[in-house]
């Protein structure tokens, strides 16, 4: 499975009373989706993520703000619980044969931990945790071809052997075409820079209209998320 990215966030003076009001506040600064605004779903759990839900809510018809969802929420409150709501934002993404960068939804999954909830895990992860998207939609990496592809777009009897799946053969041919390759390059690092300049904006909101006391930015594949996804900004400039 693709690797994920993460914003952890804690917040000051965060307890079994205050934390749907922390939660509430984060809610309200999420950049919905233009074409899939609103929130989709709150589920709730009780003890730990591997316990069944307490609760299960559809949040579609009709969408509920985020002082309502807080509302809802508030039903079962306990410092062993955790609140996982779901949403989409608009990232750029590469797509079809010829993985064209197009803006569109993704999913946003955002976690609220109660103090004791899976034995405290949100001291090390995160009082709210926001899984953000795919790692690979801000660093570009699984979108550029390897060292071997491109060894294999310097060796013209290597194009007979091309990769076994139907798109990424389209996909190689397309790129071997003269000045192909630096073309796809150039918009995967424009819109990779666009993603995190995204990503950026909506913790600058996060630390205005949250009471956060720290923000970690983090992901499964890179040792430092986020002085990785600096670098490729800075470069980008």
């Amino acid at each position: 499975m693709p690797n994920r990215a993460y914003l952890s966030v804690w917040c000051r003076d965060f307890s079994e009373s205050t934390m749907l009001a922390h939660f509430e506040s984060l809610l309200a600064t999420v950049p919905f989706s233009k074409t899939r605004p609103g929130f989709t779903e709150l589920i709730i759990r009780a003890v730990s993520y591997g316990e069944p839900p307490v609760v299960e809510h559809d949040l579609r018809q009709p969408p509920l703000t985020a002082a309502e969802i807080a509302a809802a929420a508030g039903e079962i409150l306990h410092s062993d619980i955790a609140y996982e709501v779901e949403a989409h934002w608009d990232l750029w993404s590469p797509s079809g044969e010829r993985k064209v960068w197009t803006l569109g939804p993704q999913r946003l999954e955002i976690l609220c931990q109660g103090p004791d909830y899976d034995d405290g895990a949100s001291l090390e992860r995160g009082q709210i945790l926001v899984d953000v998207g795919f790692e690979d939609l801000f660093t570009g990496e699984s979108h550029l071809p390897n060292a071997a592809a491109d060894k294999r777009l310097d060796e013209t009897d290597d194009l007979d052997a091309p990769p076994s799946e139907a798109a990424e053969r389209e996909f190689m041919q397309y790129i071997a075409q003269p000045g192909k390759l630096r073309e796809y390059q150039q918009q995967a690092k424009e819109k990779t820079v666009d993603n995190i300049n995204r990503l950026q904006e909506w913790m600058r909101r996060i630390l205005t209209d949250v009471q956060v006391e720290r923000v970690k930015l983090w992901s499964e594949g890179e040792e430092n998320f986020e002085d990785r996804i600096d670098a490729i900004q800075t470069a980008g400039q």
